[in-house]
């Protein structure tokens, strides 16, 4: 499979997840290996566009969340402090 396929295939979940989310996940997934010769999705045993999306998504809104908060916050989250 081509970049170009891969691409393809993410077309109709972009109502769903939108373009700038789809887009992450193509860069993301379609970065090849050192000698160029696979891309990341295709060195995976199995791997499902649906559920790596869905996945995907969740993350994204936990790593923005995150980002948003100050180091002293995620430390007293960790360890329960208040």
């Amino acid at each position: 499979m081509n970049n170009l396929e891969f691409a393809n295939l993410l077309v109709p979940y972009i109502p769903k997840y939108g373009k700038e989310t789809i887009r992450e996940f193509y860069e993301y997934w379609t970065e090849k290996n050192i000698n160029g010769r696979k891309m990341r999705f295709e060195k995976e045993k199995t791997f499902g566009i649906s559920r790596r999306l869905s996945t995907w998504n969740k993350n994204q809104k936990k790593w923005t969340e995150q980002k948003t908060k100050s180091a002293a916050q995620l430390i007293q989250e960790k360890y329960g402090i208040e």
